[in-house]
């Protein structure tokens, strides 16, 4: 996800220092990249199970994808499974 956006990769201690949030009970890492091509940005969440991965993403504008922080947080937090 960093090239989409043009940002360096992420190394280990990055990638673990990651804010989480909960994502169908378990917590995961959220994903806040801005990068240098046109001003863009990515919101991103990993969740990684045996019985299947989810991956949540948005990008866009930085401007106007960094207001919606919060209603991409609030989004992944009310997913559901279905059974």
């Amino acid at each position: 996800w960093c090239g989409q956006v043009g940002a360096p990769a992420m190394g280990d201690a990055a990638t673990a220092a990651l804010p989480r949030i909960q994502c169908l009970g378990q917590a995961c890492p959220l994903i806040e990249l801005t990068g240098a091509q046109q001003g863009s940005a990515l919101l991103g969440v990993l969740l990684i199970r045996p019985e299947g991965s989810l991956f949540v993403k948005m990008i866009g504008p930085r401007d106007e994808l960094l207001a919606e922080r919060e209603a991409f947080v609030a989004f992944v937090q009310s997913l559901e499974r279905v059974r």
